[in-house]
């Protein structure tokens, strides 16, 4: 460890010597001496790659190494540069490959050039692929997420990925992939050890507030249904006064009750290992009633019942190395939301956000230490509600509706309350929400001093964002 740990910091000829121990004057410890003749400091000198695969892209391989010349020398970064060059290698079409880094030292300008050699690596084919510890699990959920079949060309890079997509389900505590000699020395068995985890959930709150007075919730989930892989989930809740909002479950924001029957139906697709979409149909009858008369006008306004036809699709792009917690990589997604075939509004709603995970193990020296930034970004544009014009509150026409507008606060503005920033009624205080909203974020990631085992991790953020045009009137306010 000691040895690595000069190497990581530019101490190439580093030689830990002998170490010696004392004990100490009261004779209840010892003191531990380590000789270590650490030799000069060393800089990154050319950095170059060289390929046996007069088809293999150089340039394409050269930008994924992230060591440059002049920077402190790290022998770590070198082996993770060339297992990343190998994987670059395979997934351009190349599973036969091994790259070796070559170190050329220079000791009067105290600089070590590397040279990157991709060569050719014996062919070794998937014999089989076994299984073991899936007590409940069935062996086709977990194949299904293998980026390998018997009979493919042995990939490392494949496997890892099929390793974490395995991690990603969610089922299981512990995920190990590992690969011994098949029955002839081109054939390689792929050992699959699992070890399952509890996946049913049972949630009971409750709770009182001002706004919607005494509630209780109450829910039941299985991510792993009879182990098929299916999410199953009942959710109920039951408050004196709701107000229901677009992927809200209860929001706080007004005096009115909205009840909500219909159904949606979603398919998904996925184009390639990174990018999927899901395209749904969502068809319910939306009907505000009992709106209070403190309410806003514009509320008061929206009285009545609505039918919502909406078609969606959410197209991402996921480059994150882990979908649970992840460590290095982005992802970006845009969603889109038609309203109009048929029903009583129409609307395009869009989003887009985005996330970038950047690791900070070489400047801290600790993986759990992690930077993440994110943003986003909605629009709401009405073009024909369908909804009389109202000349006494001047609302109807081509104006959305409150249940149909961003909000921000809560999860996408951590600190404030639900629907705790944006427009307001300046009469009745209450939250209109808006069709533009922009989010951003930036979350640094660190280790608690806990025992590992417990898995807990401290974070500090900070976000910002800002909610507007909103309807406009003499009783509005805008905030954020």
């Amino acid at each position: 460890l000691l040895r690595r740990y000069y190497l990581r910091n530019g101490f190439a000829d580093v030689e830990p010597g002998a170490a010696s121990a004392e004990l100490a004057p009261d004779r209840s410890s010892f003191f531990i001496t380590y000789n270590i003749n650490e030799g000069p400091r060393y800089r990154f000198g050319e950095i170059t790659v060289t390929s046996a695969f007069p088809a293999l892209d150089l340039a394409a391989l050269r930008s994924r190494l992230e060591i440059r010349t002049g920077d402190w020398y790290d022998g770590d970064a070198v082996e993770r540069m060339a297992q990343t060059l190998a994987d670059a290698a395979n997934l351009r079409g190349f599973p036969f490959v091994d790259v070796q880094p070559q170190v050329e030292r220079n000791r009067e300008t105290n600089t070590i050039a590397i040279t990157f050699q991709v060569a050719e690596a014996p062919r070794v084919y998937v014999e089989r692929i076994d299984i073991n510890g899936n007590v409940r699990t069935q062996d086709r959920v977990i194949r299904r997420e293998f980026r390998l079949a018997e009979g493919d060309a042995f990939n490392a890079a494949q496997l890892r990925r099929s390793r974490d997509r395995i991690r990603n389900l969610g089922y299981f505590s512990d995920v190990q992939l590992t690969s011994q000699p098949g029955s002839a020395p081109d054939r390689a068995i792929v050992n699959t050890t699992i070890q399952e985890r509890a996946t049913g959930e049972v949630s009971v709150g409750g709770g009182y507030s001002t706004d919607a007075g005494f509630l209780a919730d109450f829910g039941l989930r299985e991510r792993n249904l009879l182990g098929t892989g299916v999410d199953a989930r009942l959710n109920g809740t039951a408050a004196q006064r709701r107000s229901f909002l677009v992927q809200r479950n209860l929001i706080n924001i007004a005096n009115y009750q909205e009840r909500r029957y219909g159904f949606a139906l979603r398919a998904g697709y996925e184009y390639n290992e990174r990018l999927r979409q899901t395209v749904s149909y969502t068809l319910v009858n939306r009907n505000v009633f009992n709106v209070q008369p403190q309410a806003s006008a514009y509320i008061r306004e929206q009285a009545g019942q609505t039918l919502l036809s909406q078609v969606s699709q959410t197209l991402t792009y996921d480059a994150r190395d882990s979908i649970i917690q992840a460590s290095r990589g982005y992802f970006l997604r845009w969603g889109a939301d038609f309203a109009g075939l048929g029903g009583d509004v129409a609307y395009l709603r869009n989003r887009f956000d985005g996330a970038l995970f950047l690791p900070l193990e070489r400047l801290i020296g600790d993986p759990d230490y992690v930077l993440t930034l994110t943003s986003g970004v909605g629009h709401l544009a009405p073009f024909n509600s369908r909804a009389p014009y109202n000349p006494a509150t001047g609302v109807g026409g081509e104006r959305d509706r409150i249940v149909d507008r961003f909000f921000l606060g809560g999860e996408n503005l951590r600190g404030f309350a639900i629907a705790g920033v944006g427009p307001r009624d300046t009469v009745t205080r209450d939250s209109l929400g808006g069709n533009l909203l922009w989010t951003a974020g930036a979350e640094m990631r660190y280790p608690l001093p806990v025992p590992s085992e417990l898995g807990l991790l401290g974070r500090a953020f900070v976000d910002a964002g800002g909610l507007t045009q909103g309807p406009s009137g003499p009783n509005i306010s805008h905030s954020g």
